[in-house]
């Protein structure tokens, strides 16, 4: 079973039809009856109007490039940065002003990207067995 798929219409069809609609001819049901088309359609056109009455332009949606298969990227990383540095400074430390507490966050940043203990690369499987024995 195939999807249906938005129909495209002209500008001047839409325009045929709000005008038949504005002039009184018939309603919304049976205009949409006679075009084949749905009653919210020819509603969605007369809302979308500018003020002289003209349809607006629709403005397509641009992508950034992405693809949608591609994978979102995720900011788990900078989250934990962060709840680390809440963790180390905030909850583990009597602070008494805002001052103070920017100090230590200084203090702390230069700490995490000079001087602490990174983690390293873990070994392949192959390799530790060598270090157990």
């Amino acid at each position: 079973m195939e999807k249906n798929k938005p129909k495209r219409f002209t500008n001047e069809f839409k325009a045929k039809v709000i005008n038949e609609y504005l002039n009184g001819k018939r309603g919304r049901r049976l205009l949409a009856k006679k075009y084949g088309i749905t009653p919210s359609t020819i509603k969605y056109w007369l809302d979308t109007r500018d003020k002289r009455g003209k349809l607006k332009e629709k403005k397509r949606k641009t992508h950034s490039g992405s693809s949608k298969k591609e994978p979102i990227i995720d900011d788990s990383p900078m989250e934990r940065w962060h709840w680390i540095l809440k963790k180390e400074t905030l909850y583990n430390n009597q602070i008494k002003s805002l001052d103070e507490y920017i100090l230590l966050v200084e203090d702390w940043i230069i700490f995490y990207n000079t001087k602490r203990l990174k983690n390293r690369k873990p070994k392949p499987p192959i390799h530790q067995s060598d270090t157990l024995l």
